[in-house]
């Protein structure tokens, strides 16, 4: 599939494509392995491609989270919140992944926590520690996933107040956003 879904004759690529949307669920495990890829492309056509079959895909993806490949646990985060209306189950599943070795995991994971809103809120506790990490993109996106979050984040708010101060003033921001949507 690998192959095929690279090829340069577009034909082929769209044949592989409409072949692999029209197997759905059964589909998944191929397009699981194909987000270990080291090609970008093909790691981004993946994932549209299993955002595609929606919510059937949700138990797949979880399971990638876990995967040894880097490229396949950041790119299962982030499906995972293309998929959130259809998916509230893997709240927990991106809540662990903010503990993942590999920073872009934890940003897809923070990211796509976000996408929740509300449902987010069994993961404010291990976003709220996020907001400690050496990486201002991922302070950002958490606090962005907070802000989504609400009132129902309330636990993060001594985390958030510390936020206010650091030094980057996007992280700054995000605290202020997420401070005022939980309220008092």
């Amino acid at each position: 599939w690998a192959e095929q879904l690279s090829s340069t004759n577009r034909t082929i690529r769209r044949q592989a494509e409409e072949e692999l949307r029209a197997g759905g669920e059964a589909a998944v495990p191929v397009l699981g392995r194909l987000l270990r890829e080291d090609r970008v492309a093909l790691r981004q056509q993946a994932l549209e491609l299993l955002c595609s079959v929606g919510p059937p895909a949700v138990p797949s993806l979880i399971a990638l989270l876990g995967d040894e490949s880097a490229n396949a646990r950041q790119y299962a985060a982030r499906a995972l919140g293309s998929l959130a209306p259809e998916s509230p189950d893997a709240v927990t599943a991106l809540a662990a992944a903010l503990a993942d070795p590999d920073m872009h995991v934890v940003l897809d994971a923070a990211f796509s926590l976000a996408a929740f809103r509300e449902r987010a809120a069994p993961a404010a506790e291990l976003l709220a520690r996020t907001l400690t990490i050496n990486n201002s993109l991922a302070r950002i996106y958490t606090g962005d996933a907070l802000a989504a979050i609400g009132p129902k984040a309330a636990v993060a708010m001594p985390a958030l107040i510390k936020a206010l101060d650091d030094p980057d003033p996007g992280v700054s921001r995000a605290a202020a956003r997420a401070s005022g949507n939980i309220g008092p």
